[in-house]
């Protein structure tokens, strides 16, 4: 896919963080000595990720995108625990203080996770009790 802007999305609940990467190459893992700055979550797409991790079942989730040349997002994948503390030194956001405050906001308001949202399962993605009652964002 051509284009050299990587988006690392971090949703915690209804609060998005994301990083820009820039490099030619497909996977950018290999290689963090590129350009990685902070990048605002379009409303329209903090919309979309929350539906999809809605339908998934998942309350957090590390969403990988590219952006094509004319800066349309591309949904590469959805790492329901995925990396992101790597992230904190190279653009500044305090990840581990986001994350904190949403493990913290969803025990408070009795949101113990179980699977799949029914209670009784085991098996799904995880998942919070009531987030499907949630209104849309």
């Amino acid at each position: 896919m051509p284009g050299r802007h990587h988006i690392r999305l971090n949703c915690f609940g209804d609060r998005m963080f994301a990083a820009l990467i820039e490099t030619e190459e497909l996977d950018w893992r290999p290689d963090l000595n590129v350009p990685i700055s902070r990048w605002p979550v379009p409303p329209d797409l903090a919309r979309q990720v929350r539906t999809v991790l809605d339908r998934l079942g998942l309350r957090m989730g590390v969403i990988d995108l590219k952006l094509t040349p004319g800066g349309e997002p591309v949904w590469l994948e959805v790492n329901p625990q995925g990396q992101f503390l790597f992230l904190e030194p190279l653009t500044g956001e305090p990840l581990t203080e986001h994350f904190a405050d949403y493990l913290v906001t969803t025990a408070a308001a009795g949101g113990g996770a179980h699977r799949s949202g029914t209670p009784g399962r085991s098996d799904g993605p995880a998942s919070c009790p009531g987030e499907h009652n949630r209104p849309p964002t």
